[in-house]
């Protein structure tokens, strides 16, 4: 018959052995949790969507947050270069509005912005954003699709607001406009 000092050594090692492999468990569930607060975070942080419900929604369909940064810069994008030149006090409000509404200075997508501000994106680049949006709507809740072309649309109607007029005072230019227009057709 073994000691019960013994038993009990043994018995402490099984039990931190189980534990220990309890807590690896937990400890990865833990950091899953934590890589999907951190994508929700990065990606509310670096993008103008402010609603964490649709964030959510994204980050759960599977899409990643570069391309979550496109769906929401190229409308902001698509405006400024409605009217094909982009001034510096009109890049300075874009880039003012883009702030206020949420994209933050120095994150990856912020730096695609100015890097779209100074050199006007392909004109397909508005075509592949309509057709994945149009493809979007496919696999996310209408509710939710509808939300994405509220916020989206939304920014680019801030961008348009503060580049028309003089000094963002006025009205949104007809080419702007249009490509308003143009951008809430997937969401219809």
């Amino acid at each position: 018959m073994a000691e019960p000092h013994g038993l009990e050594l043994r018995r402490k090692a099984l039990e931190e052995s189980f534990y220990a492999r309890k807590n690896a468990e937990l400890l990865e569930q833990m950091r899953q949790q934590l890589a999907s607060e951190h994508a929700r975070e990065d990606l509310a942080a670096s993008l103008c969507l402010a609603d964490k419900e649709l964030v959510s929604a994204l980050v759960d369909a599977g899409i990643e947050v570069d391309t979550i940064a496109a769906l929401s810069l190229v409308p902001m994008i698509a405006v400024a270069w409605a009217d094909r030149k982009i001034d510096a006090a009109e890049r300075d409000a874009i880039i003012k509005a883009a702030i206020e509404h949420g994209l933050q200075e120095g994150s990856k997508s912020f730096q695609l912005l100015e890097q779209w501000l100074e050199t006007a994106p392909d004109d397909a680049l508005v075509t592949h954003w309509t057709d994945y949006i149009a493809a979007l709507q496919e696999t996310m809740p209408p509710a939710q699709h509808r939300k994405l072309g509220e916020e989206v649309i939304g920014c680019a109607r801030k961008v348009a607001n503060s580049a028309g007029g003089f000094l963002g005072i006025g009205k949104i230019s007809d080419a702007e406009e249009a490509m308003l227009n143009r951008l809430k057709e997937p969401f219809k």
